[in-house]
């Protein structure tokens, strides 16, 4: 069944790159972070991001060291002028050195379906590319996955965010909760145990070039910085700085960073080292 899932996400992603028109867009979207933005109506946005990540310091006794890939699939699709649907859907590779007990074993397939409903309650344009948004958004994480990859539980999500775009600077904060109704005692990552999740975002995008858009302009280059916190109600805390580049071409972005801890406190799941993450974006 897993394998059926990638098949017919990948057979939809390649549908829409061949039959849908694609439309120039400059969304100035962080990496990690959420955006108040979304595909226009009967439009569709596909994203492919690659995050590799490293997670030590195990608190269950076992003295596990992580090393995890991820590859999410995240369509978004406009339902109207100011709604929109997401789909998030990770392929995990993870490999564990479980020293406590002298051996190394994997744990590969497909995690949980994260489908999300966003709103956007309030827009005020400030000029030709400026803007200020805010939207609501509610979900849930749906348990699709493999046997060991999966929390087996409907844990529903919800958020605001808020976003601005002024000249070569761009804003965005987001936060949002999810209600955890089962999973582990022990987990591996962030929101696998059984406590809710609160993750708080902030972003700031400069563009460095050009520094005026023209009639011909084709490409942008953005500096991204973000901070990407959370907090676990079994009071697991973490905080990462986030720095990163961000590519913009009419027709597709590219994006690349990293994610280093600056707070830890975590007593229940393995603590991140550092995350490495590159990606690509197609809007159609």
């Amino acid at each position: 069944m897993p394998r059926i899932h990638s098949v017919l996400l990948v057979a939809v992603a390649a549908l829409a790159a061949v039959f849908m028109p694609v439309r120039e867009a400059r969304a100035q979207a962080p990496i990690v972070s959420q955006a108040a933005t979304q595909p226009a109506k009967g439009r569709l946005s596909i994203r492919e991001q690659f995050m590799l990540m490293r997670m030590d310091n195990d608190p269950s006794g076992e003295d596990r060291e992580v090393r995890q890939t991820m590859l999410h699939t995240i369509i978004d699709y406009g339902l109207t002028g100011n709604q929109s649907l997401s789909l998030r859907l990770p392929v995990i590779f993870r490999r564990i050195n479980d020293d406590d007990q002298h051996g190394r074993f994997h744990e590969d397939g497909i995690g949980d379906l994260t489908a999300i409903w966003k709103y956007r309650l309030w827009q005020h344009d400030t000029g030709p590319i400026g803007t200020k948004r805010f939207s609501i958004f509610a979900g849930a994480e749906i348990p699709v996955g493999n046997e060991d990859l999966t929390s087996d539980s409907f844990d529903p999500i919800i958020g605001v965010v808020y976003t601005q775009v002024q000249g070569r600077h761009g804003l965005n904060v987001d936060a949002s909760w999810k209600f955890t109704t089962g999973g582990d005692d022990d987990g591996t990552g962030v929101g696998d145990s059984l406590a809710d999740l609160l993750r708080v975002n902030a972003s700031y995008l400069y563009r460095i070039a050009p520094e005026q858009y023209q009639s011909d302009t084709n490409a942008s280059w953005y500096a991204v910085a973000e901070l990407n916190g959370m907090y676990e109600t079994n009071g697991d805390t973490e905080v990462m700085l986030s720095p990163g580049l961000l590519y913009e071409h009419r027709r597709w972005a590219a994006e690349i960073g990293v994610q280093l801890p600056i707070l830890q406190d975590v007593d229940h799941r393995l603590e991140h080292e550092w995350v490495f993450i590159v990606g690509v974006r197609f809007l159609f």
